[in-house]
């Protein structure tokens, strides 16, 4: 894993050689959304795009805060993914 300007990559490498994924998340400038993809790979060299992600920190009304990201076409409201620690 690795995390340089406001960029995460995360790579997986596993013993068969024939699939590999990796995900890289931006994190905007006030560090409350993070837009990502995960990529696949047969050669670990030519990767391809399999899921585009965006992760966004919402102030709860209690003033606690939670993680959510978008729902599926035709889902309504956020789904939460988890409420980060404190």
């Amino acid at each position: 894993m690795t995390f340089a300007d406001n960029v995460r990559t995360l790579e997986r490498h596993p013993g068969a050689p024939d699939f590999s994924q990796r995900v890289t998340g931006t994190f905007d400038h006030d560090r409350d959304t993070i837009v990502g993809r995960w990529e696949s790979s047969s050669d670990s060299s030519n990767w391809k795009p399999d899921l585009d992600l965006t992760y966004t920190l919402t102030q709860q009304p209690d003033g606690s805060h939670r993680i959510t990201s978008p729902r599926r076409a035709g889902e309504t409201g956020p789904k939460y993914v988890r409420a980060p620690a404190s």
